[in-house]
């Protein structure tokens, strides 16, 4: 009973683990507002006045709680992105496909960025896919499907149950290929959590629903209705790439021995018992538990195994538990004892996270990026106030970040800068740096006339002499930053959700117990 006893305390600890993940995910998004206001107004009682009583409430209540841990702005700053590419308590994480896009994209990554996937990498070798498991924001959503599903079927809905081959790597490896054309906003539509995690970065800070939420709707929709547990085991790129490397980690699910008194069947006193390591005959407790349908107890399960431990809760004999294959445990502690290389920021081209292309998904911007000769020239803008903006007194200011990168000096350039901005060849706006103000980043905050297209020129003094480049970007001023009625209505349809999911949590069904039609 101890495993089980064990399993149960986990299973808590990872509902706890992935919610926090979701959470985080939300206040990242949700943050972005107050960052806005924070560098705009520095002040609650403005936010008040421009937003309403609730709005500058929250702010407040947000401040307060940053200044717990120190500079709110710069606490702020500790919490950003996600999994993806994020900041949590200062330390940087990148998924190690987010490094391959970086290489691919002909832009070889920075030793911060390649540290931060160390991280990951690491967890994956001691635990194989326990990401999955345990910090995908997008399992928790997925075992809602999960228990949903359970409901229909309780409800007499028949659903079919289709199993679909280990392809994980394959669609990795063409996103991959696709990030040649389409940059690596192409995982945006074949990883659940990133689609996830931008789909409410979008609705957070847009009010609407982006292309990444309804990929998410739509691989939701297969997993309840389709393909039971097939995203996350068998399409995932992530998952599958945690899987590969995490092959032959040391953490797994295995069986325990049992006494032989428990292995007889009630009333029976005899001296002959089955072998201490079998389980009952006929029992598959575990399968029918495993989002994935594997079965535990005949320890064919590793390579799939994502170390959840739900059928370590679930077994009636107590036979299943966590534990450590100690041989690989000793030869991993041995290797990572002569790993002590420090973790810096992963700062691509050493400019912060709001100034460069393939950015942290956190920021509400439009990313430009243009390459002439010897010289990249990108930024990023957004929308400055993160408030609604019939309420503002600007509602047509945008905030610009933008960036010169020397490619052959492997440097920023530092120098004086004129930037103009045209729109059908009329001149809006123009502006002059002596130098960058942060970071090597130029910084403005300009006023637009109307959503649309625009043009930024550069124009700077080079060693070999001026240098002009126009990069093409696209604005709109129309979005508000919430849209209530929109939110109002998912919430209805979850109610819907989570009171399918409560009959079908009376009914332990296997994902795959239903029969296909």
């Amino acid at each position: 009973m101890r495993a089980a006893t064990r399993g149960l305390s986990l299973q808590i600890a990872r509902k706890i683990i992935q919610l926090s993940a979701l959470s985080f995910v939300v206040y990242a998004a949700a943050s972005m507002h107050w960052r806005n206001a924070k560098v705009a107004h520095n002040s609650s009682r403005l936010v008040e006045l421009m937003s309403g009583a609730v709005v500058g409430r929250l702010y407040a209540w947000n401040e307060a709680l940053l200044s717990m841990f120190g500079e709110p702005l710069a606490v702020s700053d500790g919490f950003l992105g996600v999994p993806w590419a994020a900041t949590v308590g200062g330390v940087p994480t990148l998924d190690p496909l987010a490094l391959a896009a970086l290489t691919f994209s002909g832009n070889p990554p920075s030793p911060g960025a390649a540290m931060a996937v160390l991280l990951p990498v690491s967890i994956a070798l001691v635990a194989s896919r326990v990401f999955c498991s345990f910090l995908c924001p997008a399992r928790l959503l997925f075992e809602l499907s999960s228990a949903v599903r359970q409901g229909l079927v309780v409800l007499g809905l028949p659903l079919p149950a289709v199993r679909i081959p280990r392809l994980g790597l394959w669609v990795g490896l063409g996103a991959l290929a696709a990030s040649l054309g389409a940059g690596a906003a192409v995982f945006h539509l074949v990883l659940p959590y990133l689609a996830l995690s931008s789909g409410i970065a979008v609705l957070t800070l847009g009010g609407g629903l982006g292309v990444p939420a309804l990929v998410f709707g739509a691989m939701w929709a297969t997993d309840l209705l389709v393909a039971p547990g097939q995203i996350c085991r068998s399409l995932c790129p992530t998952g599958a790439v945690l899987g590969l490397l995490g092959r032959r980690a040391p953490l797994r699910v295995l069986k325990v021995r049992a006494s032989p008194a428990s292995n007889r069947p009630a009333g029976d006193r005899s001296e002959k018992t089955r072998p201490e390591d079998d389980c009952p005959k006929g029992c598959a407790v575990c399968q029918r538990v495993c989002p994935y349908g594997l079965l535990p107890r005949e320890q064919q399960h590793h390579d799939d195994c994502d170390r959840c431990g739900r059928c370590v809760v679930a077994c009636p004999s107590s036979r299943l538990s966590h534990g450590l294959k100690m041989g690989r445990a000793v030869g991993l502690a041995l290797a990572f004892a002569g790993l002590s290389l420090p973790a810096h920021a992963h700062h691509n081209k050493g400019l912060p996270h709001y100034g460069y292309f393939e950015n942290y998904p956190q920021v509400p911007t439009e990313d430009m990026i243009a390459v002439s000769g010897r010289w990249e020239f990108g930024g990023v803008l957004f929308n400055f106030q993160g408030l609604e903006r019939r309420t503002s007194d600007t509602p047509n200011d945008v905030k610009f970040f933008i960036y010169a990168y020397d490619l052959d000096a492997d440097a920023t350039f530092r120098g004086p800068i004129t930037f103009e901005i045209h729109q059908d060849e009329q001149l809006v706006s123009t502006f002059t740096r002596v130098g960058p103000d942060g970071e090597g980043v130029y910084i403005t905050r300009e006023t637009l006339p109307a959503s649309g297209w625009y043009d930024l020129t550069y124009r700077f003094e080079a060693e070999d002499g001026p240098v002009v480049l126009t990069i093409p970007f696209e604005v709109d001023l129309a979005a508000d930053a919430v849209n209530w009625p929109l939110i109002g209505g998912l919430f209805g349809g979850t109610s819907v959700v989570f009171g399918l999911a409560v009959i079908g949590r009376r009914r332990r069904l296997s994902p795959r117990s239903s029969q296909a039609v």
